[in-house]
């Protein structure tokens, strides 16, 4: 039998606030929300690239190791518009110029190693 060590987030949260670029972050805008996904990788740097695909950056300076002072917590902050997507130059323009609200988001995972082996099942399973 061999064993299979993977490193995995299961699940994810996000966190985010309406961000006026002359006033900041609004807090009475706060939102939460939550997905089951599970991501998975053979090392760590793979599985981070793959939690800042989701979260929609490829900046390595928006992610955090071990947020919070938890470990294996991943922080992923971006920027998003009303449709929780990367803002475009526009966007990004018309919101230094507030003319539109973009939002301040989170993204938090927690990594676990995982190591899975198969086992033998007896032929009498069910005695």
């Amino acid at each position: 039998m061999n064993n299979k060590t993977k490193y995995e987030a299961r699940g994810w949260l996000k966190y985010s606030m309406q961000d006026d670029y002359s006033e900041g972050c609004d807090p009475e805008t706060a939102t939460c929300a939550d997905g089951k996904e599970l991501f998975s990788a053979d090392t760590i740097p793979e599985l981070i690239y793959k939690l800042m695909s989701f979260a929609g950056t490829l900046d390595e300076n928006a992610v955090e190791v071990n947020a919070c002072g938890e470990v294996g917590q991943i922080n992923i902050q971006v920027q998003e518009n009303g449709d929780g997507y990367t803002p475009t130059t526009t966007e990004i323009e018309d919101w230094k110029q507030n003319k539109v609200h973009l939002w301040q988001c989170d993204y938090s995972y927690l990594v676990e190693r995982v190591t899975r082996e198969a086992v033998t099942i007896s032929e009498d399973w069910s005695k």
